[in-house]
């Protein structure tokens, strides 16, 4: 990806002057650099290293390293979890909730499939009211104390002779 694309996929989305006050890098440079699309592997490692990602997979997201060239077996959360199966995803999910103790029991892969296939079964019909809306209506019901309004107190008139 170019450079200024991998500087929005960093936490919080900065901007090149941003990233470079952050990284202590000059920030005209790193504008020329999104405007080309492309930065240098030290200025790629030292943003990295400002945001706490991995400078390797920063490396590799920009093009100056190949996945297949880092001698680590570990491969970032984000490209692993792109590259596993729906199934597998899930397997994952069920693992980490199961091992979370948020929850009482143990899940299924089964269990979370059952619900979200009775979730789309069982959506609520709209509650659509087919009598036309009637504002003055409306406004006799707030005015008699029978309706409930969330709005601010009123403020004074402008005075449109102010000079």
């Amino acid at each position: 990806m170019d450079f200024e694309t991998w500087l929005h996929s960093l936490p919080g989305s900065p901007t090149p002057s941003i990233a470079a006050k952050r990284s202590k890098l000059q920030g005209p440079t790193l504008i020329r650099h999104a405007q080309r699309g492309r930065s240098t592997a030290d200025n790629i490692i030292q943003i990295a290293r400002a945001y706490e990602v991995s400078p390797i997979d920063a490396l590799v997201d920009t093009g100056f390293l190949d996945a297949d060239e880092v001698a680590s077996e570990k491969v970032s959360l984000k490209r692993a979890f792109a590259q596993a199966s729906m199934a597998d995803a899930l397997q994952l999910l069920v693992d980490k909730l199961n091992d979370s103790n948020l929850f009482e029991g143990t899940f299924t892969v089964d269990d979370i499939e059952a619900e979200a296939s009775a979730a789309v079964r069982s959506l609520p019909t709209p509650n659509v009211d087919p009598a036309p809306y009637d504002d003055d209506a409306l406004i006799d019901a707030i005015n008699s104390g029978q309706a409930q309004v969330a709005a601010q107190e009123s403020t004074e008139p402008l005075d449109e002779e102010y000079t």
